[in-house]
């Protein structure tokens, strides 16, 4: 068989999420049979951590579930892994490729937006963050939220497929209630939400809301049951959500397309060549594909510094290689 090779964790963990997706399980799933916390599990999949080398069962055992059981398939998973883990540039990368943004120092340019928000949030319940695909939503909600709204637990998850499962888990990783007992309360018992502990000083955000079709009046007596209960509700949506107030993401202005790209290199000591910067602002296509390829020529660079050769080198603006 070829070769297994990831170019980054973003890769690893979408790699993964395909054949989790294959095999009909969701990250609760996986983390029930291997009684794994769900956020530890979620950020496999998601590609926010990689599993530990030396725990081999772990990634035997996410495989296995998975329907990978051929011997040599699973050596050259962990071989990958090993190599992935061992490059030299690769976890001090500031880029985080295609997953969203984690930290707020490498968010540039959105500084004003992010107050603006925070301040919303403070004096609304429900709040629709609007804006089109690739823009940076994502990321201004898992980075920069927790840095405007002090004193509030910022929790978050992704609609899939079953939205009520999502929320569920969401509510195992956050406010401690079992699996079952999370399950109860949104489906049969709502209401009963409001008394969860913590919750009134909650702002529970919910990404990728589009992917609700407005059907399972379960989902939504629970999303209202949050609000009841004191929670800030926050859904990050292509287009406004009804019986919300909407707060739309623009794109960004030149200058701060240009910290975009500057700030997440200075956070870790490093810098871009101004010749690189330019051709990235001038033939710019969305956010998500930016980090995607500033990652990968992180990762490959062959000097302190980002360059025009790099990003040349490793593919420039394919996503694919």
């Amino acid at each position: 068989m070829n070769e297994i090779n990831f170019e980054s964790k973003a890769d690893f963990g979408e790699a993964l999420t395909l054949l989790r997706e294959s095999a009909g399980l969701s990250v609760r799933d996986v983390a029930k049979a291997l009684r794994l916390p769900p956020a530890t599990t979620g950020d496999y999949f998601s590609g926010r951590s990689l599993p530990p080398v030396r725990s081999v069962s772990l990634l035997n055992g996410i495989l296995r579930l998975c329907g990978v059981t051929d011997a040599t398939q699973v050596r050259e998973w962990h071989r990958a892994l090993t190599r992935l883990r061992r490059r030299p540039n690769h976890a001090a990368s500031p880029y985080p490729g295609a997953a969203p943004v984690n930290d707020r120092h490498c968010l540039g340019g959105r500084d004003r937006l992010l107050n603006e928000l925070g301040e919303m949030i403070a004096d609304r319940r429900r709040i629709a963050v609007t804006g089109a695909a690739g823009i940076g939503k994502s990321s201004l909600l898992l980075a920069g939220l927790p840095a405007v709204t002090p004193g509030r637990e910022v929790v978050l998850t992704r609609l899939g497929a079953n939205p009520c499962r999502a929320l569920s888990d969401l509510l195992v990783r956050a406010f401690g209630l079992t699996a079952d007992g999370a399950d109860r309360l949104v489906h049969t018992a709502p209401a009963a939400l409001a008394a969860t502990a913590g919750l009134d000083r909650a702002v529970v955000v919910i990404d990728q809301y589009e992917r609700f079709d407005g059907t399972a009046g379960t989902f939504r007596a629970a999303l209202d049951a949050l609000v009841e209960g004191g929670a800030t509700l926050v859904l990050g949506s292509r287009s406004p959500v009804p019986g919300t107030t909407t707060f739309a993401v623009p794109a960004l202005t030149e200058p701060q397309l240009r910290e975009s790209i500057e700030r997440p290199a200075r956070s870790s000591g490093r810098a871009v060549d101004s010749e690189l910067v330019d051709l990235l602002v001038r033939e710019h296509r969305t956010l998500e594909l930016q980090s995607v390829v500033l990652r990968r020529t992180w990762e490959h660079r062959r000097h302190g510094r980002l360059t025009v050769a790099d990003f040349t080198a490793t593919g420039g603006w394919d996503r694919k290689r």
